[in-house]
């Protein structure tokens, strides 16, 4: 799916999931992607669907529990950006 518009993805047509969020590599956090959303390497992808159609994403996506890559630390960088948490 690297490199890959949600839209062209199938993880709807195909998977009946949505993505609500995606966090990129950096830690941003990208609420209610639209269609053209590029998906990238190392995105953790926030998806609502059943279990079954979940794991066939997750395999697809060669995702495994608890393997999440860590994010930078967000308090860190909100702080840098003149946020609060």
């Amino acid at each position: 799916m690297d490199g890959c518009k949600i839209k062209d993805s199938g993880i709807r047509a195909q998977h009946n999931t949505i993505i609500v969020a995606i966090t990129d590599r950096a830690g941003q956090m990208h609420f209610n992607p639209d269609a053209e959303q590029v998906l990238q390497a190392g995105d953790l992808l926030i998806a609502l669907g059943n279990r079954a159609d979940l794991n066939k994403l997750a395999e697809i996506a060669n995702y495994t529990r608890g393997r999440t890559g860590k994010l930078p630390n967000l308090r860190q960088a909100d702080e840098t950006a003149g946020m609060k948490r």
